[in-house]
Order: structure tokens, then C-alpha cells, then sequence
């Protein structure tokens, strides 16, 4: 049995790191300006990840089946009518997500 004192503190340490990394940033371009190679890839990570998590989703998809295909294919259609559309990560993301677990549960 783990002591409670032990996992109390390591969620506090954790807790802590994660604070310290989400400021860092803010307390760093606070001061200075990013430069162009930070604006560039601020404009283009949105889009990279959204490539990363096709990629990864798409690695193991049966597509014999042909519902599990069209529901793929048509979330995957959303994802990218909603970036289009929106130009935002969040809602690229989740939104086509939701409607995959959804149409996956019920249909398949």
C-alpha cells in the first residue's frame, strides 16, 4: 500500500512542473519578442498535428469494412471542413472525434 504523504507529494511536484512549463513561455515573450522561426511554426503546428493524429488514426483502420470506412472517411472529411472552416485546432479535433466514437458506437 503506497503512503497517502508520498502521493500528496508527488502530485504537488507534478503540479508544480506542469505550472513552471505552461509560464515559462508567458514570463519569457513578456520581456522579448518571438522571432519569425517561432511565428512560423506557431502558424504551422496547428496544421502539423492534425497530420500526426490522421496518420496515427488511420494506421489500423480495416478498410474492408466498409461502414468502419465510410464513418473514417467521413469524420476525416469533417476534420478537415472544420480547419478549413473554424482555423481551430480544438474544434478540428474534437468535434470530428466525437462524431467518430458516436457513428463507431451506434453503427458498428
Amino acid at each position: 500500500m503506497v503512503d497517502l504523504s508520498y502521493l500528496l507529494i508527488s502530485v504537488l511536484i507534478m503540479s508544480g512542473v506542469t505550472f513552471a512549463t505552461r509560464l515559462v513561455p508567458f514570463v519569457f515573450f513578456a520581456r522579448h519578442r518571438p522571432g519569425p522561426r517561432f511565428r512560423t511554426l506557431q502558424s504551422r503546428l496547428p496544421g502539423t498535428m492534425l497530420v500526426i493524429l490522421l496518420a496515427y488514426s488511420l494506421k489500423d483502420t480495416p478498410w474492408a469494412d466498409m461502414k468502419t470506412t465510410l464513418i473514417t472517411l467521413g469524420s476525416l472529411l469533417l476534420v478537415i471542413l472544420l480547419h478549413r472552416w473554424r482555423r481551430n485546432a480544438l474544434v478540428s479535433i474534437f468535434v470530428p472525434t466525437l462524431v467518430y466514437m458516436g457513428l463507431g458506437y451506434y453503427l458498428v
